[in-house]
C-alpha cells in the first residue's frame, strides 16, 4: 500500500467546518478552505468509506489529499461487488488535521467540486 498526493482540485489545509453526507451511493463532504470559501466535493458510485476521528494516532498527521495505491481494502470490496472494469476505480483518502480522514472508495473520475 501506497500514499500519493493529488490534486483533485481542492485542498484540505487548514480545513474547517467538515460535514459528511451519504446518500444514494454518493458521499458529499463540505467544508470552509483556508481562503474562507465553501468547498462542496462528491464522490460518485461509492463502494465503500470510512470516517477516523481518532486523531491520538493519526495515520497521516499533515493537511493532503491522498490516492491509496495497492490497496487490500479497495482490492476486497472489488471483489465482492463483481465489478466489471476495477481499474476505474480508486481509493482517496482525505486528511484533515483538525478534525479526522476520510476514506472513500469511488469511480476513479467521478468526484466534482461543486
Amino acid at each position: 500500500m501506497r500514499f500519493e498526493p493529488i490534486d483533485l482540485g481542492f485542498s484540505t489545509v487548514d480545513a474547517d467546518g467538515v460535514g459528511l453526507t451519504f446518500d444514494k451511493g454518493d458521499v458529499v463532504v463540505r467544508f470552509t478552505d483556508r481562503e474562507d470559501a465553501d468547498v462542496c466535493v462528491a464522490f460518485r458510485e461509492v463502494i465503500g468509506f470510512s470516517w477516523n476521528d481518532e486523531l491520538d494516532a493519526p495515520l497521516h498527521p499533515e493537511d493532503a489529499v491522498l490516492r491509496v495505491d495497492d490497496s487490500p481494502w479497495l482490492a476486497t470490496q472489488l471483489e465482492l461487488a463483481a465489478t466489471e472494469d476495477p481499474a476505474t476505480y480508486a481509493h482517496y483518502r482525505l486528511c484533515f488535521n483538525a478534525c479526522g480522514v476520510l476514506d472513500v472508495l469511488t469511480r476513479r473520475h467521478d468526484v466534482y467540486r461543486g
